[in-house]
């Protein structure tokens, strides 16, 4: 689990879970984000050893055209949200929870991050 905190004398309030339908899965989450028909990139032979916390497979995912869009819109989100609750949680799906979803989730935690917001980050399908 990784945690990203702006200021290091608080505690997270956004918990971003990623994780595959195939995967083990994450304590039950107040919004769900399904990531499954963004790039994968499996059939990639130079990526397939790694994953979604890779920036090469980032990249890869970040191609799609739909990734900034739904990165912002959350973050957008997020940000009304946290003026009004003090913890919430968001689940990134996909099919395997090896590429797509963690990378996704890295991405909009880092988009978080740079609003101002403390992330706790796990990502279930890489247990």
């Amino acid at each position: 689990m990784t945690t990203l905190f702006r200021d290091h004398n608080t505690l997270a309030r956004v918990g971003i879970y990623s994780y595959g339908l195939k995967s083990p899965q994450p304590p039950e989450t107040l919004y769900e984000i399904d990531v499954s028909n963004l790039r994968d990139p499996q059939g990639q032979k130079n990526l397939r050893s790694l994953d979604g916390r890779d920036s090469q497979v980032q990249a890869w995912v970040l191609g799609d055209s739909r990734s900034a869009a739904i990165i912002s819109n959350v973050s957008l989100i997020v940000t009304d949200l946290t003026r009004r609750v003090n913890w919430f949680t968001i689940g990134v799906r996909d099919v395997h929870g090896k590429y797509t979803a963690p990378a996704m989730a890295e991405s909009i935690a880092a988009s978080l991050v740079a609003c101002g917001i403390d992330v706790t980050l796990r990502h279930y399908g890489l247990e």
